[in-house]
């Protein structure tokens, strides 16, 4: 959806086109339509990431009482996600280049994340299972087929 969207974009606009796209839409409704649905979002993105990385924080700072559903339990979590949400504040507005480093990172990390990955994962995944499966590249010219079930002895 994002390669359709920056050809569109791009067929419309060409080389006049801003970096940030909803600035090329011009204000008005279906600006503070697209604005109103990137926040939204975001802030589902980072509600499911600060999660993981709340959770990880605290299993690191106080493995004890992860799953404790006490008061202690309860206030260390809290402790956890909202210093997750102030030090990711902080940066986004401490680090002039902000917008910058993200391109940066995002464009180094993004392929590897998406394409490289999940592969890798899906076959740790069926070694840990004790299935033999073929490497990804080698699967079928006809087209994805299921990695042959593992012979009984």
């Amino acid at each position: 959806i994002y390669l359709l969207v920056g050809c569109v974009g791009y067929y419309f606009k060409g080389t006049e086109a801003s970096g940030y796209f909803l600035d090329n839409l011009g204000f008005g409704p279906l600006y503070r339509t697209a604005s109103a649905l990137l926040c939204f979002h975001m802030m589902v993105a980072f509600l499911i990431l600060g999660n993981v990385l709340s959770r990880m924080i605290h299993v690191w700072v106080s493995p004890r009482y992860v799953n404790d559903l006490g008061w202690r339990g309860k206030l260390e979590w809290f402790g956890c996600t909202t210093s997750v949400v102030v030090l990711s504040f902080v940066i986004a507005n401490a680090i002039p280049f902000f917008e910058e480093l993200t391109s940066l990172v995002g464009g180094l990390l993004v392929p590897s994340l998406n394409l490289i990955f999940p592969i890798l994962f899906y076959v740790k995944t069926l070694r840990m299972v004790e299935k033999k499966v073929s490497p990804p590249w080698l699967l079928s010219h006809k087209g994805c087929r299921e990695p042959p079930s593992p012979r009984r002895n």
